[in-house]
């Protein structure tokens, strides 16, 4: 896909005490992928008809669709019609950059590290003296 031509798919931002919203509206035609999402998150499609991978197949949905993603999901798409594409976390963060480096990993290593810390993670707050 990075051999094809690029197109830019400029990015609305959305904030909420505890939500955030990223939307995007993608044109016909248009072949995308996303990043690696580190944490579960809901996708409402709000417009439009699209080719997208939803629990390890590619299915056609149209307007209006909400999807609950599990972690580690990574979409690819077709977009039949021009679509208007939401994804919600929850942070009480409002700067995206941060909330980027938190809740997305742009290569499938950077995601594997992730889960490995939040693993080793796991495992030392488990030894902690229960109060």
């Amino acid at each position: 896909m990075l051999k094809m031509p690029q197109i830019e798919i400029p990015v609305k931002h959305y904030f909420s005490p505890g939500l955030y919203a990223r939307e995007i509206t993608v044109p016909a035609d248009a072949l995308i992928t996303g990043v690696i999402h580190k944490y579960p998150q809901i996708n409402i499609l709000s417009k439009g008809t699209i080719r997208v991978s939803i629990d390890e197949e590619i299915r056609e949905i149209s307007a209006p669709h909400t999807v609950v993603s599990a972690e580690g999901i990574k979409r690819i798409a077709y977009a039949v019609t021009e679509v208007v594409w939401t994804t919600i976390v929850h942070t009480f963060k409002t700067d995206v950059a941060e909330i980027e480096r938190e809740f997305f990993a742009y290569s499938e290593q950077e995601y594997q590290d992730f889960i490995r810390d939040k693993n080793e993670q796991s495992t030392w707050l488990e030894l902690l003296p229960q109060s």
